[in-house]
């Protein structure tokens, strides 16, 4: 099982590996994702919700990927 942060996937999406340069990686992540192997936390999402852009909607579009955390201690806050 593997885990991806917000950075990664804006990095990847803009910086390095955008969707129209490698679509087979893109591919590959959905893969992942329809296996259950690639995983990021809701709060990825609400992060990526802030910009409404390409990358946010392709995120809802793969609403399974995002998991509560569990076990998460706020320390009462």
């Amino acid at each position: 099982m593997y885990s991806i942060d917000t950075s990664a996937l804006i990095d990847g999406w803009v910086r390095y590996y955008p969707p129209d340069v490698l679509p087979p990686l893109w591919e590959r992540l959905d893969e992942l994702i329809s296996r259950g192997t690639l995983r990021a936390s809701k709060e990825v999402l609400r992060e990526l919700q802030c910009q409404e852009d390409d990358l946010f909607n392709w995120c809802s579009e793969r609403l399974d990927m995002f998991v509560e955390l569990e076990g998460f201690d706020d320390g009462g806050n």
